[in-house]
């Protein structure tokens, strides 16, 4: 076993693809939350000049998604000078709980009855929630993603300091679903032996197959933390820059590895 001291590896952030996700993941965020606080506000103000009467669900509209028939309901009602209105339920379900002559509490304008709701709260605050719960998650998505980001930032940096690179032997490409994912991902394993002793290392995951656009060596550089073997980044730099970028790279003379 081949090895080289790695104190003075510099670590380098490829932080654009990072960048990117995070402009996405806010503009998402945003998004969603204002669409939120538009239709709450909506909601009020409607509520504020509206009336309530009784209405009757006359019939269903089906609609197929994803190979599964939802159900509309179509409610009429009676307005407080006479006129008779038909209007859709904003919300549908695959298996309503409701039936055709049921009677439902509407809530309308006046001066556009209709665009009257069903007075539940999900008739009311349906797309409300829905959009808040996405601002909620994407909130939660890009923290997630932040902590995932600082802990391999820190890794790279202990790796850099206090790593030791050694050479071992390429032992091929394996591919991995999780999962129901259609998604394949791609890792390069490798090996050493030390004192009649296997060890095995894997790089990163890929999303593309790494055999199909370049010769990957026999020997391939791993920089390991002595203190904590577990600890370890794989050399990749024989993958063509614009194809794989890896977040952070450690380097140390012609030895790049991605974390």
């Amino acid at each position: 076993m081949n090895s080289r001291s790695a104190s003075g590896i510099g670590v380098s952030y490829d932080m654009s693809n990072n960048m990117m996700l995070r402009t996405i993941n806010i503009v998402v965020v945003l998004a969603c939350l204002a669409g939120a606080y538009y239709f709450w506000t909506d909601t009020n103000e409607f509520l504020e000049t509206s009336e309530i009467t009784d209405g009757e669900i006359i019939r269903f509209n089906e609609s197929v998604r994803d190979g599964t028939t939802h159900y509309t309901a179509v409610v009429r009602f009676s307005t407080a000078s006479g006129r008779e209105v038909e209007f859709w339920s904003n919300t549908s379900s695959s298996n309503p709980s409701q039936i055709v002559g049921d009677r439902v509490e509407v809530i309308y304008h006046p001066d556009s009855p209709e665009n009257a709701r069903l007075n539940t709260f999900f008739g009311l605050y349906g797309f409300t929630t829905i959009l808040g719960l996405l601002g909620v998650f994407g909130i939660a998505f890009f923290a997630g993603n932040q902590i995932q980001l600082n802990k391999k930032k820190a890794h790279a940096e202990h790796l850099a300091m206090f790593g030791k690179a050694i050479e071992t032997e390429f032992t091929g490409v394996k591919s991995r679903r999780r999962g129901n994912s259609k998604t394949t991902s791609y890792i390069i394993t490798s090996k050493v032996v030390t004192d009649g002793i296997t060890r095995q290392f894997k790089s990163e995951e890929l999303r593309r197959d790494p055999s199909l656009y370049t010769d990957i060596p026999n020997t391939i550089t791993v920089v390991v933390d002595p203190n904590s073997p577990s600890q370890y980044a794989m050399d990749i730099s024989f993958l063509p820059d614009d194809v794989f970028k890896p977040l952070f790279r450690i380097s140390s003379g012609n030895s790049r590895l991605s974390v």
